[in-house]
């Protein structure tokens, strides 16, 4: 940044980015803790996908976090699914961090609009990711969809990462069919 003081004089500056994943990271994991629901309240119907695999039940559909998690362990017990989902959970916080605190950066460079009106717009927005931290939603396989469509939308602006488009579109499938019908739209 420069700023001119007259004729043929200027003082140059240091502007310095601000941090915002660090604020997007600190809302999205106190929101997590705050909404995580206990080991005897997980949501049975929606974690019943990580104890299926591919050897018992045949080819289907949701059933390939089952079959990672057999590839480490025969025996899956409520607290090794809880685990998965946590560290998963934490993750994809991670991953939505970095993306969101990115897209602010471009944001703040390329409008006038103030980068944090878009974060706090994001944070408090209800049907962002924060739908996913309580407990009748918690462990839906809704999480790992967002970060593969996501991850499909980073690599169409990369020419060298087109190419994994249909291969993040046939994991994204086999984690669960419905996003043909919700996901792979955009």
């Amino acid at each position: 940044m420069k700023l001119m003081l007259g004729k043929n004089k200027s003082l140059k500056t240091s502007y310095k980015t601000p941090c915002y994943e660090v604020f997007i990271f600190a809302v999205l994991f106190l929101e997590f803790i705050c909404n995580i629901p206990d080991i005897s309240r997980l949501n049975f119907w929606n974690s019943i996908y990580y104890v299926l695999s591919y050897d018992a039940f045949g080819f289907n559909s949701r059933l390939i976090l089952g079959s990672i998690i057999h590839i480490f362990t025969d025996y899956i017990s409520t607290k090794t699914v809880y685990i998965f989902i946590n560290v998963s959970t934490v993750l994809f916080i991670v991953f939505i961090t970095a993306v969101v605190g990115k897209v602010a950066r471009t944001i703040s460079k390329n409008t006038d609009i103030d980068a944090e009106i878009f974060i706090v717009l994001f944070c408090a927005c209800p049907v962002s990711i924060l739908y996913l931290f309580n407990v009748e939603n918690f462990g839906r396989l809704d999480l790992y969809l967002i970060f593969i469509s996501v991850l499909i939308l980073l690599c169409v602006k990369n020419n060298k990462a087109k190419w994994s488009i249909p291969f993040l579109c046939f994991l994204a499938m086999a984690v669960n069919q419905n996003f043909a019908v919700m996901y792979m739209p955009v």
